[in-house]
């Protein structure tokens, strides 16, 4: 995991931010604190024993301390009744919004949004017709304008500064920055792949927002904006909101403090809690423990099952142990196994039984997509010519084929000895690139072309030693199998 840089929140902007909290009605347990911890930046510590089930942080989910999208596009409304904030003209915003919503805004419709404004139906409709990512982006960018009059403000100086995301791949590709683009040709495939996935939807997020707003343009600031929401966002269906995944997003103020776990250490959910005094009853979204913490020991939420090449991209940094490593060996196999002229019909095979692409290697093995590819590439291409071969032993070794492929079972113990030496060479040939890769990583940091902490080259030494480390580990086991 790299360094954070030094511009972490301070004691006092974390303190202010607690504050503040409270006076907006959330509930903390008595044994915990955010401070700083060494190598990850902010995090919250138990201060005394705490048991399983122990609830640590709960927030009214009527609380604007809670910032879901509801709470975002109330606010940006309410900017552009007031003025703070610009729209484009009605006749521009209409044509850049989609069908769905352009039909509700020309039946007069408008879209719920918490509060009576004078906008148009147009206005509220191309508001609405924004992702919660965009909408959420967008509502800490213009916080973020004149934080002294947010209110919102001390969140936002307990958010991390832009240069905190310099290890995230994505800023590397927006910034216009020469040697930290270099970085990018050090990453392993899937790991590039992936941070242009995400430069690709921040683009297009930016410019869905510029089409309906006046001065988003400051590209920087959305990015930082873009990936406050990217990185410390919960995902959670909250009551009586839209279903779909994207949409359940959530910023949940201090619980974002919290760092991640590969293993469920606590849970978060929504949920009702009775007064004693007067028996109203009120929601809370909250954060319980899934098992007890000692003294000292520092409170942890699973973001969820991801590879150590998915924590680079979306919050830029690697685990030196992560249960859910795996190597993606997609580009090896289509380019070594599926790559000659003569493969096409291999190539057919799997695409017919959507097997083609997205191979895994994981502390378990080769995933059954995998294994599939493996066993095509191990069998002969008469038997996987289904058009121009019908001869009986190319349609009996089709037939044992199609029946691996159906249940995982091997009728042909050669199949089973031709995929692990398959996978004990592309494994090799991972680790001959893996090494090569460090190695110019550690020549670049020499150079100065980049650093060993927050500046790239620590993070994507990391990914790389997770390569590494799996690919040893499988390839050994592959060979003895071959």
């Amino acid at each position: 995991m790299p360094t954070p840089p030094a511009s972490l929140p301070s004691d006092a902007n974390i303190a202010a931010l607690t504050k503040w909290l409270k006076q907006s009605g959330v509930l903390f347990s008595p044994y915990i604190e955010a401070r700083r911890i060494a190598d990850r930046g902010i995090g919250v510590v138990a201060t005394a024993n705490i048991g399983a089930g122990e609830r640590l942080v709960q927030i009214p989910i009527t609380s604007s301390a809670l910032i879901t999208p509801i709470v975002a596009r109330k606010a940006v409304v309410e900017g552009v009744d007031n003025g703070r904030i610009m729209m484009l003209p009605e006749d521009s915003v209409l044509p850049n919004i989609t069908t769905a919503a352009k039909t509700t805004a020309k039946r007069g419709k408008r879209v719920r949004l918490g509060s009576t404004t004078n906008i148009s139906a147009r206005k509220h409709t191309a508001i609405h017709a924004l992702t919660s990512h965009q909408i959420l982006a967008y509502f800490l960018y213009t916080e973020a304008q004149h934080p002294a009059n947010s209110g919102w403000a001390k969140f936002l100086a307990a958010l991390p500064t832009l240069e905190q995301f310099e290890s995230v791949p994505l800023t590397w590709l927006v910034q216009d920055a020469k040697e930290k683009k270099k970085m990018l040709a050090y990453l392993p495939t899937n790991t590039r792949e992936h941070a242009e996935r995400m430069s690709a939807q921040f683009w297009a997020d930016l410019k869905a927002v510029q089409r309906v707003f006046v001065g988003a343009d400051d590209v920087e600031r959305f990015l930082w904006a873009w990936l406050c929401v990217n990185s410390r966002c919960l995902y959670y269906l909250m009551p009586d909101t839209a279903t779909k995944p994207a949409d359940c997003m959530t910023l949940a103020p201090f619980i974002d403090f919290i760092n991640h776990s590969d293993t469920p250490a606590c849970e978060i959910g929504v949920y009702d809690v009775k007064c004693k005094e007067d028996g109203t009853t009120t929601k809370y979204f909250g954060i319980w423990t899934l098992h007890d913490y000692a003294t000292g020991e520092e409170i942890l939420l699973s973001y969820g099952a991801h590879t150590n090449s998915f924590l680079l991209c979306e919050y830029g940094f690697t685990m030196e142990k992560n249960i859910n490593s795996e190597l993606d060996i997609t580009h090896e196999v289509m380019t070594s196994l599926l790559g000659g002229a003569g493969d096409d019909a291999r190539r057919r095979f799997l695409e017919h039984r959507s097997y083609l692409g997205d191979y895994t290697v994981s502390r378990d093995g080769p995933s059954f997509r995998t294994t599939v590819a493996l066993a095509v590439c191990a069998t002969s291409l008469a038997a996987c010519d289904e058009e121009n071969s019908t001869s009986r032993a190319a349609v009996l070794e089709r037939a044992q084929l199609d029946w691996f492929v159906r249940t995982g079972t091997e009728t042909n113990a050669r199949i089973g000895k031709a995929v692990a030496r398959m996978l004990a060479r592309v494994l090799r040939g991972v680790g001959a690139d893996a090494g090569r890769q460090m190695a110019a990583i550690a020549a670049a940091v020499g150079a100065g072309h980049c650093d060993d902490d927050g500046g790239g080259g620590g993070a994507v030494t990391g990914c790389w030693s997770h390569v590494l480390r799996l690919q040893t580990e499988r390839r050994t086991l592959a060979e003895w199998r071959g």
